[in-house]
């Protein structure tokens, strides 16, 4: 599990993944995937505006189709060890779910469908509009199943880090 760093004279773009294996979904049941939330010591001129999320489905089973959502979700309740950790050289920390980290009580800001032959299927998204993840605000990127399969997800969310203010 990496974070990128890219300059950019709106703001630093980050980058948040689950990694080259992905994480396990389970059927029907919205899971965490990654979590975003300030450092507790953040400068309260400073923001993250997200802007991109990325899914991929990937399957063992290429004879059925595989159907999956996906959603942006403000201030969950998840279950498990969903923990977040600082990340170096950002304002930002990010925590990892998996299937034990069941998501209720959310307020969804974003969210789509994919479906695919049951090869692995990528959704690429752009946020419209304004998700800022601000105060003690946390913001997830989840998932759910809808096949009668459990897939392994892999995952990326992108923000990027503004200063206003003096």
């Amino acid at each position: 599990m990496g974070l990128n760093i890219h300059r950019n004279d709106i703001g630093r773009m980050r980058y948040e993944t689950t990694g080259v294996v992905g994480i396990s979904g389970g059927i029907g049941v919205l899971t965490a995937g990654i979590g975003l939330r300030l450092k507790v010591d953040s400068d309260t001129n400073k923001f993250a505006k997200i802007e991109r999320v990325t899914m991929m489905e990937i399957v063992s089973d290429n004879s059925f189709i595989h159907n999956y959502e996906w959603s942006v979700v403000e201030n969950p309740t998840v279950a498990g060890t969903f923990t977040y950790a600082d990340k170096s050289n950002t304002i930002m920390q990010t925590a990892i779910g998996g299937i034990a980290e069941t998501v209720t009580g959310e307020i969804i800001l974003d969210a789509g469908h994919a479906k695919g032959n049951g090869a692995a299927n990528e959704t690429n998204t752009d946020i419209k509009g304004s998700i800022i993840v601000s105060g003690t605000d946390e913001i997830v990127l989840c998932y759910r199943s809808e096949s009668l399969f459990s897939s392994l997800f892999k995952m990326s969310i992108s923000w990027r880090e503004v200063q206003f203010g003096s």
